[in-house]
């Protein structure tokens, strides 16, 4: 049965309080199990509630859209991109903690940085989990293309905005290196 998380924490929590309460003698502290029960029941009614009313505005969406040419409901059915059942699940799953990968490529900097606790305690810089720093320029000047690239984005550029088209001029190519190495 498809459920959601919310229902499945019900489930849960009403089964571990219903052998509470069965395993004790009647009392203070059974009685106050008992209201727990009844403030958690009450809440997941609440919950159904939301989600029927939720399901009336659907229902009712779609049946506004059949009858008029001008209204479109739309809804998602996640059943087509993720073709599994939403099977009951620990919260532990969702909540582990996760490593973060940041990759950045800008202009002359290029780096991948992999930020997770076991690598923060390794390294010198006094950065905390979630920080990173860039690293040093990898290259100070433009880097060269290759000739026939050079020739493509010539004839291309004719496509370009003005200010587009001097960039393209002045693009740094393998002719152009060895002119400049042969002076």
């Amino acid at each position: 049965m498809d459920t959601c998380s919310t229902c499945d924490e019900f489930q849960a929590e009403k089964k571990h309080l219903d052998i509470k309460i069965s395993s004790l003698p009647d009392g203070h502290e059974k009685s106050q199990l008992l209201s727990q029960l009844r403030k958690l029941e009450i809440e997941n009614l609440a919950h159904k509630k939301r989600a029927e009313v939720f399901y009336d505005k659907k229902r009712k969406a779609r049946l506004s859209a059949r009858q008029d040419a001008t209204t479109i409901a739309i809804a998602m059915n996640f059943s087509k991109n993720l073709p599994i059942a939403n099977i009951t699940t620990n919260d532990v799953y969702y909540k582990r903690q996760l490593s973060y990968f940041i990759n950045f490529n800008n202009s002359p900097w290029e780096s991948s940085v992999i930020n997770t606790p076991a690598s923060l305690r390794s390294m010198k810089a006094g950065i905390v989990e979630g920080e990173f720093e860039s690293p040093g320029l990898a290259y100070k000047d433009k880097l060269p293309i290759s000739t026939a690239k050079y020739n493509d984005l010539q004839f291309l550029k004719k496509f370009c905005r003005p200010e587009t088209k001097r960039y393209y001029d002045h693009l740094p190519h393998a002719a152009n290196i060895k002119d400049a190495t042969a002076n």
